[in-house]
């Protein structure tokens, strides 16, 4: 495991730590409550790096688009290949940053194609390290118009045409449910913020509420509603394109 991959999992680990932390200490007045809610800790993991990959994904996607607008400028241009994924590396670099996902990528094939690897199997094993179907689909029309010795620039101008435009059909679709995304987030938080203003305005009536059995009860119940509320609002924003 790389290290950015060890410490993307460390920051997960601890905000969902002290997302418990806090909810424990909300609805029950104590941090040891948190203990309780360590059987459903794996799951809330689980969906905190599901919606880290679908964020990655979603950068990667647009990286990639302009990518694939970049490299076919250049053919177009006149640019061999090998010279057209290096002035797509400075393009994107400088956009970007040297540490982004795909100038990372490309500085990767641009060292395998130093060491005389063949261009295809380079943007082969790339389509399958980026896991998107659409360089995948990229790299097969890319290796059988370098085979078949068909007009490259051609094929190449139509294929980023092709996938650039699904690729801004899905972040304009992924723009609409990001609208939505905020408005959830307002509401998910509005219950915990509710809690807050009473025991801040009313320590007595939630007093009773932390020290009663019922009390305990009361809010037991309402942390299984917000639960249920949050998990039907995830499904319905959980648009898969």
């Amino acid at each position: 495991m790389s290290w950015q991959a060890l410490t993307g999992d460390l920051s997960e680990l601890v905000m969902v730590a002290v997302i418990f932390l806090i909810i424990a200490w909300l609805f029950y007045d104590t941090f040891l409550a948190a203990v309780f809610f360590l059987p459903v800790f794996p799951k809330a993991m689980k969906h905190r790096k599901e919606k880290s990959e679908q964020k990655r994904r979603s950068e990667g996607e647009i990286q990639f688009r302009d990518f694939l607008q970049s490299l076919s400028a250049s053919m177009h241009a006149g640019y061999a290949v090998e010279n057209a994924l290096r002035e797509a590396y400075h393009e994107l670099s400088e956009l970007y940053g040297r540490n982004a996902f795909i100038p990372r990528e490309l500085d990767r094939m641009l060292h395998q194609m130093h060491l005389n690897r063949a261009v295809e199997e380079v943007l082969e094993e790339f389509g399958e390290r980026c896991g998107f179907e659409d360089a995948r689909s990229f790299a097969a029309i890319f290796k059988t118009a370098k085979r078949s010795s068909g007009n490259l620039v051609s094929i190449m101008q139509n294929t980023a045409e092709t996938i650039g435009k699904k690729l801004e059909t899905q972040r304009e679709i992924r723009s609409l449910v990001q609208e939505k995304r905020y408005e959830q987030g307002i509401m998910n938080i509005m219950p915990l913020a509710m809690i807050l203003y009473l025991r801040m305005g009313n320590g007595e009536l939630m007093g009773l509420l932390y020290t009663s059995l019922a009390g305990r009860l009361i809010m037991s119940i309402c942390l299984g509603i917000y639960a249920i509320a949050y998990s039907m609002a995830e499904k319905i924003v959980d648009i898969k394109l």
